[in-house]
């Protein structure tokens, strides 16, 4: 039967918050991001902490809080995150602030803790809401990234150009070699128009 079971933490366990990713990547899961109640300049914001989980034995598992280096990401919420190889995690999107959103791309490698970002994808300040040079999709949140066989498949969200407030359906997929955009034409019933969905890989090379 199922079971629910406890597990004995230790280490430095992220503060209580929403809007964050956790992902696999190798032998550990790594969590970025995401709405605390910590405010900075007197405000509740997004950040842009990452956290590392390992699952020990007997039941129990250590977080620690992990510096990175590099092209370090804005702080962001209800972003995505997958897993593209067992040492480097990728970033699309989010919320900067409640009209603020992104559509940049980030990739943190484990083996060092260093960000970096696409050499055609450098972004850096503020988002504003603007319409991609190379094809990337528009600025959302509340989307869905999946990895399979060297290509990461961006479906839904919640975002537009400008002062827009779409909800899509559109599937976009990067190909992480060349780091170039398509937009993709599915034939068949598209699912309608979502975000804050969840999406899985199948065995069998379909996203659920």
């Amino acid at each position: 039967p199922l079971a629910w079971i406890p597990l004995k933490v230790s280490g430095v366990k992220p503060t209580p918050r929403s809007g964050h990713s956790l992902c696999p990547v190798g032998k550990m899961y790594i969590l970025f991001g995401g709405l605390d109640n910590e405010k900075k300049d007197g405000k509740i914001g997004p950040n842009n902490q990452v956290y590392v989980l390992r699952l020990l034995s007997n039941n129990n598992c250590e977080w620690r809080l992990q510096k990175c280096e590099g092209s370090i990401p804005l702080p962001r919420t209800n972003h995505a995150a997958c897993a593209i190889s067992n040492d480097e995690m990728l970033v699309f999107g989010g919320y900067f602030s409640t009209h603020q959103r992104f559509n940049d791309t980030y990739i943190l490698k484990t083996t060092n803790w260093e960000w970096s970002q696409p050499p055609n994808q450098k972004s850096g300040g503020e988002p504003k809401n603007t319409e991609s040079k190379i094809g990337a999709p528009e600025p959302r949140a509340n989307h869905t990234l999946t990895y399979n066989a060297g290509k990461v498949y961006v479906f839904g969200g919640h975002g537009g150009i400008g002062y827009q407030r779409t909800t899509f359906n559109d599937l976009h997929v990067l190909d992480v070699k060349s780091y170039e955009w398509n937009k993709l034409a599915p034939t068949g019933d598209a699912p309608d128009p979502r975000g804050s969905h969840t999406a899985s890989l199948l065995p069998n090379d379909q996203i659920l």
